[in-house]
């Protein structure tokens, strides 16, 4: 899961699986940054309730044509 984080990350390295990335911020924390887009996409559906829009979309992955993963 991609968290906000009010500290730098200063290293970040991907995982033997290729499936996560892991980074370390100065203020000692350490992330593990999933990225299977299945789950991801559950995830934001789970959060958004389902409602991710063309106009989120839009806002956040501009470069990608709109495929609504909450289906």
């Amino acid at each position: 899961m991609l968290t906000q984080s009010v500290a730098y990350s200063w290293n970040a390295a991907l995982a033997p699986d290729a499936r996560h990335i892991v980074s370390t911020s100065d203020d000692g924390t350490v992330h593990l940054w999933d990225l299977d887009e299945q789950r991801v996409a559950n995830r934001i559906c789970a959060i958004t309730g389902g409602l991710w829009t063309e106009d989120l979309w839009q806002r956040y992955l501009p470069q990608l044509p709109y495929r609504p993963p909450c289906r």
